[in-house]
């Protein structure tokens, strides 16, 4: 190897080296506070606004020996006070009174950060007290009682402002304690809708609310998120469910069904949304006729740990992904276009069996109606009932006609199935299992969906086209037909 080549690969070497170093950086460093550790000089830390107010406080201190956790997260300082008196805990912060640091940090109104800070008392403690480690969100005291020893404080706070402080406290009147390693870190949620394909007017369906959690901490398991979701005008709000990462979910409507209902969904996360980790809800309405042919948009938004400060017709498309936003493409509900066609072919008849057959007494005749959607919804059919002739009897054999003159008889033809099969149930152009179709169905209540009684008979589409790959119950897709057969004698 010559030595221009030995210099360009060491070269490369310390080109990628430095490449690495800086994508880690940017990975790993999420935390807002700068000089977590309150290193500095032994009366002040490094941008931090600072009071080391009392006898032996002092920052950049590591007197208190810090545990295993904050080593590694690449500090061994701290603030370390024995401050004496009531008045180290003044508040607001005051240089030479207070006894602790406060730092500005940029902030976005409506979002929601996660605070949290290790703590050395030197005895159980409580607010007020005469030990109390005191740290404040802006004006508002969030530490709580700590106990004895090193522990870890952790809070979910929301900012109102463009900028918020940090100030942190100490009054330890019998001995010493500290605190280090503040970590802020934004809890950013983002918010992603889903559409179902089509919308059909009439027929209930599925949409989808995601939360992704894309920031570094955990939202933690207690938390729960309100969701506020404006449906477009005319949309039936029905019910919500669960999905995964979510251990519940409650919604109220307000608002009229015709101007758009507002659903308020409080959801409550199972173990926490780890970082990159998502949680799910799927809301169940039903467009209404007034909506057909209407572009309707449905916008939602989301807050963790406040009160909605946004209202969801305020969202943009383009909006601070820490507040969470979701906009969903605009769908126009449209009506499924079902045409009914019935019509009767004689299949035989005593004279002629199946040959040239006429419709006379003691011929057998065959019914066929046909369902067919021609629209670009689907639509769920329930019921088609169709009131027989006293002049016809219902043939629940469902004969062929074969076998003659003779056998143009209900008790004698060939049954087309098995006996007891009086109808036959038919899909077109369907992507159902092929197994499944033709479907006979019987003469009788049951599960196979065909009653007859009064001389009426009644075809039941949900139970005749039942939950298959890919369908609902009774659903009939655009450019299906549905076709059900029947045999009556004419008496």
């Amino acid at each position: 190897m010559n030595k221009i080549t030995f210099i360009m690969n060491i070269l490369r070497l310390i080109f990628i080296t430095f490449i690495f170093c800086i994508s880690f950086v940017q990975t790993a460093s999420a935390n807002l506070v700068l000089n977590p550790f309150l290193a500095g000089s032994a009366a002040a830390a490094t941008n931090w606004t600072s009071s080391a107010t009392g006898t032996g406080s002092a920052f950049n201190s590591n007197t208190r020996p810090v545990n295993a956790t904050i080593t590694a997260a690449g500090g061994a300082t701290e603030f370390y006070s024995g401050c004496v008196g009531a008045a180290c805990l003044t508040f607001p912060f005051v240089v030479g009174t207070s006894a602790g640091a406060q730092q500005s940090i940029t902030t976005v109104a409506g979002a929601t950060y996660k605070l949290s800070y290790w703590v050395y008392s030197s005895a159980a403690s409580a607010p007020g007290g005469a030990i109390e480690i005191a740290v404040y969100w802006g004006n508002t005291k969030v530490s709580t009682a700590i106990p004895a020893g090193w522990s870890l404080q952790t809070f979910t706070l929301t900012a109102t402002a463009a900028t918020t402080n940090i100030t942190v406290l100490i009054r330890d009147d019998p001995a010493y304690s500290a605190i280090t390693y503040i970590d802020l870190e934004p809890v950013v949620l983002r918010l992603a809708k889903t559409n179902p394909a089509n919308f059909a007017i009439g027929v209930p369906a599925n949409y989808t609310l995601t939360v992704t959690n894309i920031s570094s901490p955990a939202v933690t398991s207690s938390a729960s998120f309100t969701i506020r979701d404006q449906l477009p005008p005319n949309i039936q709000y029905n019910s919500a469910a669960a999905g995964a990462g979510v251990t519940s979910v409650t919604c109220a409507a307000t608002g009229t069904v015709a101007a758009g209902q507002l659903l308020t969904c409080t959801v409550d996360v199972t173990g926490g949304i780890t970082p990159g980790g998502t949680g799910s809800i799927t809301v169940n309405v039903t467009p209404q006729a007034a909506a057909a042919g209407v572009a309707g948009t449905n916008k939602a938004s989301l807050e963790f740990g406040a009160t909605l400060t946004s209202a969801p017709s305020a969202c943009t498309g383009t909006d601070i992904p820490l507040i969470g936003c979701a906009i969903a493409a605009s769908i126009i509900p449209t009506a499924a276009q079902l045409t009914f066609t019935k019509t009767v072919t004689t299949i035989c008849d005593p004279i002629n069996g199946g040959t040239l057959p006429k419709n006379i007494p003691g011929s057998i005749v065959r019914w066929t109606m046909t369902i067919a959607n021609s629209g670009t919804a689907s639509v769920n059919l329930a019921t088609v009932s169709d009131l027989l002739n006293i002049n016809t009897t219902l043939d629940p054999n469902l004969i062929t006609g074969a076998g003659g003159a003779t056998g143009c008889t209900i008790a004698l033809g060939t049954p087309e199935s098995s006996a007891g099969k009086g109808f036959k149930l038919s899909i077109v152009s369907g992507t159902r299992p092929p197994a499944a179709y033709p479907k006979y169905l019987t003469a009788v209540a049951d599960a196979d969906a065909a009653t007859l009684g009064a001389g009426t008979v009644t075809i039941n589409y949900t139970l005749g086209l039942p939950v298959e790959p890919g369908y609902t119950a009774g659903q009939l897709k655009p450019g299906e037909s549905v076709i059900v057969y029947f045999n009556v004698t004419i008496n």
